[in-house]
């Protein structure tokens, strides 16, 4: 994120979200396999699911005892978000992809468009890493937390923090992110240019104000 003045730059930040979505209870989620990654456009022309019919209906159901199922104690991905966290001294956010509110039921393919009914409740949630890991650290290796057990790992905030409010009030308020005064930094020079793994997504948003 840039901050610019009459033309020139004031301010840079960075933020760093690692997302995870919350399982239903009641059906078992397909989870991509590193050799997918390894594959890549060729999964295009051989994709497993055309032996599956695209017509076939299945419910999902959550709740609060749903488990983050990718997230998971102890595991390598844990252990490298902290190191990058201690060698970089950048903040990394779990991104959590929540359903509409809780409880909540949806069959899927939908039949026709439809607003999910009921007050937003949910939806997606910000945490630090941190208060997660701590949460984590109390667990046996490969222990996986529910909706319910994060909901007070940020206070005043069930659940985390709304995306909206992360980036308008904490982030564009510089409550949170990593401000870096130099591409040139080692830290930055890290994240952009020396990873080891993809990256889903990646946004600049460049911000101006007049002098």
């Amino acid at each position: 994120m840039y901050f610019r003045r009459g033309g020139a730059l004031k301010r840079s930040k960075v933020t760093l979200l690692q997302s995870k979505r919350l399982y239903p209870s009641n059906n078992t989620v397909q989870e991509e396999d590193k050799i997918d990654y390894e594959i890549g456009f060729a999964r295009l022309a051989d994709p497993e699911s055309l032996q599956q019919s695209v017509a076939v209906q299945a419910e999902f159901q959550f709740d609060d005892s749903c488990r983050y199922g990718a997230l998971m104690a102890n595991s390598d991905q844990v252990k490298a978000i902290a190191d990058y966290q201690k060698q970089n001294k950048t903040p990394v956010y779990y991104q959590f992809y929540n359903p509409w509110r809780i409880p909540f039921t949806q069959r899927i393919p939908l039949s026709q468009f439809k607003r999910p009914a009921g007050k937003l409740n949910l939806g997606i949630r910000v945490i630090p890493a941190s208060n997660v890991h701590k949460l984590l650290a109390r667990y046996v290796a490969g222990q996986k937390p529910t909706l319910a057990e994060v909901e007070a790992l940020c206070p005043g905030a069930p659940y985390g923090w709304t995306l909206e409010h992360f980036v308008a009030d904490l982030l564009l308020g510089c409550v949170e992110g990593s401000i870096f005064k130099d591409i040139s930094e080692q830290r930055i020079q890290n994240l952009f240019y020396r990873r080891s793994g993809p990256i889903s997504a990646a946004i600049a948003i460049s911000i101006e104000a007049p002098e």
